[in-house]
């Protein structure tokens, strides 16, 4: 089973040029709140990846992409994904040596809730895995255990990528200013106000 583990590795190596909602979310948590908050909200992204990926492997895609399912869901996806952009667009812009006045929303927790939310919220998301998931069967005569290593090393290199940019964006943290933080939110809002309108896009054109 080496070998498809190291296929999984390799192809998740693409992972490194997506720069969707969660890459930026993620820079921004890792240099405002820090290292073990942007680590909680890794590890929510990651259990909706692996959400997905089993999703794609057990045959459950055609449930969500039925017809009835898919414009509830795009339609949920795309008013939320809209809120979250305006959101960010009008937040304060973070100050280091502001003290961040923790109250139970303030806690760890959210964080982790917050990687699962970004990613559960993009549609895309679960098209790129199944999208795989179908080159992986087209290419590969895998069996099921074959599958499930591909895929255990897509989302450990993920994993190693995602912790990787979180490092590194913290390392820069003292090199970043109020307004570059400032620029970081209204990128990931305007990425996320254009995944809104791709998915309004997806929706109308249906």
């Amino acid at each position: 089973m080496i070998a498809p583990f190291f296929n999984g590795l390799f192809f998740g190596l693409v992972l490194i040029f997506v720069f969707g909602p969660t890459f930026f979310a993620l820079i921004q948590t890792s240099i405002q709140q820090g290292v073990k908050r942007s680590l909680l909200f890794i590890l929510g992204a990651f259990f909706i990846d692996f959400l997905f990926i089993a999703v794609s492997l057990y045959g459950l895609s055609d449930v969500l992409n039925h017809p009835d399912t898919i414009e509830i869901r795009n339609g949920t996806a795309m008013i939320a994904m809209m809120g979250a952009g305006m959101y960010y667009w009008f937040k304060t812009p973070y100050h280091p040596g502001k003290k961040e006045v923790i109250t139970p929303l303030n806690a760890s927790f959210k964080y982790f809730v917050k990687g699962m939310i970004i990613n559960l919220l993009n549609p895309f998301l679960l098209v790129f895995w199944i999208s795989l998931t179908s080159v992986v069967e087209a290419n590969y005569n895998y069996d099921d255990k074959g599958n499930r290593y591909f895929f255990l090393g897509v989302l450990t290199i993920s994993l190693i990528l995602d912790i990787s940019k979180s490092m590194l964006a913290q390392k820069l943290k003292d090199l970043i200013k109020p307004k570059v933080i400032a620029s970081v939110n209204k990128v990931l809002s305007i990425v996320m106000l254009l995944f809104s309108l791709r998915i309004g896009y997806a929706f109308i054109t249906s």
